[in-house]
């Protein structure tokens, strides 16, 4: 039988039995070593409900058991008082001995051999003996197989703190599991949060590295020196686990040790080995050794022991492969002219990472960055009185306000939502919401009764999470309009195209979900069900992004489409691009949202346009209409986008008209977007209830003219960080999603702005910097804002502004990539909905003129540049717009006469041990004038993807150095390219694979991982401080010592 154990931080975590029958491979691993890597290979493992922020079911933690050895013994609460990050945390508690406690996760897929990693926050109050996190391996069956990786905490009471085990999954696990344990014997009280899993590089390459296995006198992975003096497996001495090795040279004419196996080594990188020693007389020596491809030791590298009294003393050196090195190996050795006795544990043999966490001081949370007071969607209850949305940030916050009076009835955190669109009120009178969170699709139900929030369904539409629209019909049904993202078609994409946008049917009276034809998708090839009308016999199914309206009968499921008209010019509307966003159905007619636009058409076949107001039209209005009024049936209320005051559609006349008082003036509501209207009870009489994008609410009382504005009731909340840049002023610039600005003053350690939407540029994607300025791309429509921070701030939408307008570019959508030099400014983007072609933008400060070029890289976006000499150096993604397939298959690289205005060529990346490059991006360049840049693609096993760095000869593309890294690690954005910043310290720091990663420029294998979380956006600071986010609301600051 054959014991191998895994090394982390000088405790045996793990044995792992094999059957004897692999004895020979093992001693014989130098036929398939392999290299190891610091920081190399990490891949989250997503862990159910891993900060338990899900709601209990049934009294339960979701994801989560209570492990109690068998008996009974309930020690863990889901609570809100402690917690690392979010709303909640569990909070652990054994108070007596004799029964065990353990909090354990759900079981995950492992791959047997692999190397994984759990990661839990921590705060314990108080504890005796050994609280413990242990990584738990079960069978293909999911039975436990009596193997853990035990990391036993010596913890600093009432503080956070990071704990970390590892281990090395069985020969015969298929299964792990998490959990934070405390045995019979002891006691402890603790919170626990953000629980994570990792798949890692394997740290240590020696088998048996901790001597616990033997075959009868055969120590396995090992080979003896000689057959001079004793080598043997101890019991009677060990650093952990029980057992280490003991070599006893009694000998002055003979020399004693014992070797490692080899394992293959990579000439010019440094190889690291550390052990455990205990000298009880003489002196020993520890070798690194490398050999040839023949087997002929070339180097030798040596650590003395002299004076090793107790297990405290820890051997730890390297060395360098020669050029020609082909095998490593460790040896133990009594030389000759000596006696000694010593034992050796927990050895360990790895290529060396780049030391440079010891350079960082723990990081340290800036707070919530970007913020918001605004919501995305609401609905109003006449029967309630009472006007219901979730405010947006992470998480959002549900409040229930009294229409008559703005006061807040009711509110509370919700948590796994950022933005909501979709909020309904049944027939029931309880109140439906979904927010936009892909990863979750859960329905909410608020009962205005008991003032509960619960979860009462997952909208089981596959691939289609993301919930635009909620629209209840009288009987107790609910239809949900979804959008599916983009993913690779399967099977016949005219029936089941998992792209396609879908709806989902809810009964609120067994909650349930009804079965639908085709998963529920409405028109072939088109992601987006982006808002519904539903009757009792029709669902009106508003398509997007190429516009389409679609009705299916509800008995039948059969699908017609119902033309729109044509636009002012004659074209067509149907099948032109944008969405049809929303539609009402209202004595026989059709109310159609587009945009801003919006089109009337008769409710029964041959379905006549009635009215059309294009959007850019002067009565336009801004995508939201009133139920009939109860004073007059005739007439539908709106507010104009344009003058922000309230307008009627008259059903009987086909005439739009703004209402007017009794002084002839308009009735003017607040200036930011309605969101919900309908009509409410007040005091006795029949008002107009409106809820505004600000949070704002208003009764509007047509018999008066009389119109009451409440203030906002929604407090500040922090919205998810969408983009971070270092200005030359030394200031970080963060835009939110969906909106929200900040600047934040590195050298007072202080935001100097927070502001929001209306009063922000809206999604700010990047951010460039000429001349002292700043310039924000925001989506959509490609708009360019230039800011200016030494000046008062003064928001605008025009060139007034401070931020303010300055140019929009044509067909795009979304800035992402930005340069400058030479008094210009150069900006690629992100084609619109349904488009693929991107586009560069010139700005030339001389002139103060702006040009826009398309047809530079066929059908790709422009997402990451760089200037230098004249010259713009570009890169693409294969993506464009969203709501459409790329039709290009690989990324390149291209070049720009800045001077002339002229494409210079373009070249795909050879990347070796990457293919099909689908991104590239960011690039920089270095002191020498090399370009850098991140690619993502597949490895050379088609169906696994991988990130590379690569430094590349920008005259011909010639890549002069490359690494492949974070195999199947998420993609994330498919248009963000990978931060590369070079610290004083000339290292390069990046975000490739979406970790932050250090690197060593001359040796790229030299290279270590710093955060062990997704870090999306990163700015290196004054002094090399690392500022960062990890895909939510705060900024963190990775202080330089």
């Amino acid at each position: 039988m054959i014991r191998m154990t895994m090394f982390m931080s000088g405790r045996k975590i793990l044995q792992v039995c094999f059957c004897g029958v692999l004895l020979a491979l093992l001693c014989l691993v130098i036929l398939k070593p392999s290299p190891v890597h610091a920081g190399d290979t990490i891949v989250n493992i997503p862990v159910t409900n891993s900060d338990f922020e899900e709601e209990l079911v049934s009294g339960e933690i979701p994801g989560w058991d209570n492990f109690s050895g068998g008996y009974t013994n309930s020690g863990l609460t889901w609570t809100g008082t402690v917690k690392y990050s979010g709303l909640k945390s569990v909070k652990f508690l054994k108070t007596a001995t004799g029964l065990p406690l353990g909090l354990e996760s759900s079981q995950k897929t492992v791959t047997a051999g692999e190397t994984y990693e759990a990661s839990v926050k921590l705060n314990v109050a108080s504890y005796t003996g050994s609280p413990s996190l242990r990584i738990r391996w079960y069978n293909s069956s999911g039975i436990y197989l009596s193997k853990e990786a035990i990391y036993s905490i010596t913890p600093t009471l009432n503080v956070w703190q990071d704990v970390r085990v590892k281990g090395a999954a069985p020969y015969d696990a298929a299964f792990a599991t998490i959990m934070v344990y405390s045995d019979a014997s002891y006691t402890a009280s603790a919170y626990v949060d953000e629980v994570m899993l990792y798949r890692v590089a394997d740290y240590n390459s020696l088998l048996n590295y901790g001597f616990e296995e033997i075959n009868g006198s055969v120590i396995p992975g090992w080979t003896n020196y000689n057959a001079n003096g004793t080598v043997e497996r101890s019991v009677a001495q060990h650093d952990t686990g029980v057992a280490s090795l003991r070599i006893y040279d009694n000998s002055t004419v003979n020399s004693v040790g014992l070797f490692s196996q080899a394992i293959i080594a990579e000439p010019g990188k440094a190889y690291q080995a550390k052990a455990r020693v205990k000298l009880i007389s003489g002196s020993s020596q520890a070798y690194i050794k490398f050999y040839d491809a023949g087997g002929n030791e070339i180097l030798s590298k040596s650590y003395a022991i002299n004076n090793a009294p107790n297990w405290t003393s820890l051997i730890n050196f390297y060395e360098t492969a020669p050029a020609t090195a082909a095998t490593v190996r460790l040896l133990f050795y009594s030389s000759l002219g000596g006696t000694s006795e010593t034992y050796w544990d927990n050895a360990s043999l790895f290529m060396a990472g780049l030391e440079v966490s010891n350079a960082y001081n723990s990081p340290v949370s800036l707070g919530e960055a970007t913020e918001s007071a605004s919501t995305q969607g609401g609905a109003i209850s006449s029967a309630n009185n009472e006007v219901y949305f979730v405010s947006s940030g992470n998480p959002g916050r549900f409040y229930a306000v009294n229409a008559t009076t703005g006061v807040v009835n009711f509110s509370a955190l919700v948590p796994n939502t950022t933005e909501t669109w979709a909020v309904t009120v049944a027939s029931n009178n309880k109140v439906y919401f979904s927010s936009t969170n892909t990863s979750n699709g859960k329905l909410w139900m608020y009962d205005p009764v008991s003032d509960a929030i619960t979860v009462v369904g997952i909208n089981p539409a596959p691939n289609s999470k993301f919930v635009w629209d909620l629209d209840a019909d009288a009987n107790g049904k609910i239809i949900g309009s979804t959008y599916s993202p983009e993913v690779a078609d399967v099977g016949n994409p005219s029936i089941d195209d998992p792209d396609d946008g879908k709806i989902f049917e809810f009964n609120t009276s067994n909650n349930t979900f009804s079965s639908l034809i085709n998963n529920g998708a409405m028109y072939s090839g088109e992601n987006y069900v982006r808002g519904s009308a539903v009757t009792s016999s029709y669902v009106y199914a508003g398509i997007g992004a190429k516009k389409h309206l679609i009705r299916m009968d509800r008995a039948t499921q059969a699908k017609v489409e119902i033309p729109l008209g044509v636009y002012h010019n004659g074209a067509n509307i149907t099948g032109s691009t944008d969405f049809v966003h929303n539609v009402w159905v209202n004595s026989g007619k059709l109310y159609v949202a587009h945009g801003t636009s919006f089109s009337i058409i008769n409710e029964s076949s041959p379905y006549n346009v009635l009215k059309f107001v294009d959007w850019q039209d002067p009565e336009a209005f801004d995508g939201k209409f009133a139920p009939p009024s109860p004073y007059n049936a005739n007439l539908i209320y709106y507010r104009n986008k344009f003058t922000s005051t309230l307008w009627t559609y008259n059903a009987s006349t086909n005439v739009v008209a703004e209402v007017l008082n009794a002084s002839n003036l308009p009735i003017t509501l607040p200036s930011f977007g309605l969101k919900a209207i309908d009509w409410v009870n007040a005091d006795g009489v029949q008002k107009l209830a409106m809820l505004f994008s600000n949070t704002q609410t208003a009764l509007y009382y047509p018999t008066t003219n009389a119109l009451t504005v409440f203030q906002p009731v929604a407090s500040v909340s922090g919205v998810n960080i969408q983009s971070l840049a270092k200005g030359p002023d030394n200031k970080l610039y963060l835009g939110g999603f969906i909106d929200g600005m900040s600047v934040f003053n590195e050298t007072s350690q202080t935001y100097q702005v927070k502001q929001a939407a209306p009063f922000a540029p809206h999604q700010i994607e990047e951010t460039g910097f000429l001349n002292g300025k700043t310039f924000f791309g925001a989506y959509g429509g490609g708009r360019i804002y230039r800011y200016d921070a030494g000046l008062a701030y003064n928001f605008k939408e025009d060139a007034t502004g401070n931020p303010g307008l300055v140019y929009t570019v044509p067909n795009q959508d979304r800035p992402y990539g930005f340069a400058s030099g030479d008094n210009k400014l150069f900006i690629g983007t992100v084609a619109g909905y349904q488009q693929l072609e991107g586009a560069l933008t010139t700005y030339n400060a001389t002139t103060d003129t702006w040009r826009t070029d398309t047809d530079i890289v066929y059908e790709q976006s422009i997402i990451a540049l760089a200037y230098r000499n004249g010259i713009v150096y570009g890169s693409t993604s294969i993506d464009g717009g969203l709501g459409i397939p790329p039709v290009a298959t690989t990324a390149v690289m291209f070049k720009w006469d800045a001077v002339n205005n002229v494409k210079l060529g373009e070249s795909p990346l050879t990347i070796n041990g990457l293919t099909n490059i689908t991104l590239i991006g960011k690039l920089v360049f270095d002191s020498d004038g090399n370009l850098w840049g991140g690619a993502f693609g597949n490895t050379n096993y088609s169906s696994h993807t991988a990130f590379a760095l690569f430094k590349m000869n920008p005259a011909n593309y010639q890549i002069l150095d490359s690494i492949v890294m974070y195999p199947d690690s998420p993609r994330a954005s498919q248009w963000r390219g990978f931060y590369l910043n070079f610290g004083t310290d000339g290292k390069l720091y990046t975000t490739i694979g979406r970790y932050l990663t250090v690197f060593d420029p001359a040796n790229l294998a030299n290279n270590t991982k710093v955060v062990d979380k997704n870090v999306s956006l990163m700015a290196m600071g004054l002094n090399d401080d690392i500022y960062y986010t990890t895909g939510g609301t705060r900024l963190f600051k990775l202080p330089k010592q």
